[in-house]
């Protein structure tokens, strides 16, 4: 028996979340440089566009590559993958920020710590 309220055409939900595999190596590289460089990373995340000063590059408790961040006056953890248009940006890096906490958060592993 078809159900009369089933709508075929119907809009499919939007994705969660982009993923990019075939960039995450070269976007922890980059992390690790704007670490290393003092300077920020220009990104794209969740389709905005942003400025984020790398404090942490590591592997999170759940076994992802990702980098904790200091983006609009918060700490937000990004994800390798799911990053898109990723450089080097000529402004200089101020980690690490107040309330930043060396080695902690959400992080099992981790590569580079400002």
């Amino acid at each position: 028996m078809k159900n009369p309220d089933f709508n075929r055409s119907a809009p499919k939900p939007a994705a969660i979340a982009r993923k990019n595999p075939a960039q995450a190596a070269k976007n922890r590289e980059l992390a690790l440089e704007a670490l290393k460089g003092k300077v920020a990373l220009n990104l794209t995340y969740e389709g905005a566009a942003i400025v984020a000063e790398v404090h942490t590059v590591g592997q999170t408790k759940t076994f992802r590559p990702a980098m904790l961040v200091f983006v609009n006056d918060a700490f937000r953890v990004l994800y390798f993958d799911e990053a898109f248009d990723v450089a080097l940006s000529e402004m200089a890096s101020s980690a690490p920020r107040d309330g930043f906490k060396a080695h902690a958060r959400d992080f099992r592993k981790f590569d580079a710590v400002a």
